[in-house]
Parts: C-alpha cells; structure tokens; sequence
C-alpha cells in the first residue's frame, strides 16, 4: 500500500469492499451543467443553489475528510 494516493486507498480499501459504485472525489457535477444534485444554502429564509464550481469545494488537501460526493444509497452502505 506504500506509495498509493488517499484517493486510491479510499477507493480500493472502502468503497470497492462495499461495492460503492456512485461515489467519487471533488465537486459534485459538472461546471456549466446540471448533471447531479446541487448543494444548497439558505439566506434571508430563501434557498439558493450552490453552483459544482471549483471556488464552491473544500480544498483538494483535505479529501479524505470532506471531498467525497455519493448517492444516498451509496452512503447507506458504509
């Protein structure tokens, strides 16, 4: 396991183990498109859509603890 990526080690020791196939690393979706839910954010009462740009994620340094985007069903796996 030596000289293996966290994403790597995630992915092989978690989610294959538990047959998580919807689940990857970074942003949810795809900049420009609406191909996955959105996060979302209230302000003054209302509901405001979170747009999957790069400026609307979590640093690539902490994935391990905050950049793990997965299906409800996926989740209830692990």
């Amino acid at each position: 396991m030596i000289n293996r990526s966290g994403e790597e080690l995630i992915t092989t020791q978690l989610f294959q183990s538990v047959d998580m196939t919807r689940v990857g690393f970074g942003r949810m979706g795809t900049p420009g498109q609406i191909d996955q839910l959105w996060q979302h954010f209230e302000e003054n009462g209302e509901m405001e859509a979170i747009a999957p740009e790069q400026e609307h994620d979590n640093p690539p340094l902490i994935s391990p603890a905050g950049r793990v985007p997965a299906s409800v069903e996926n989740w209830g796996l692990i």
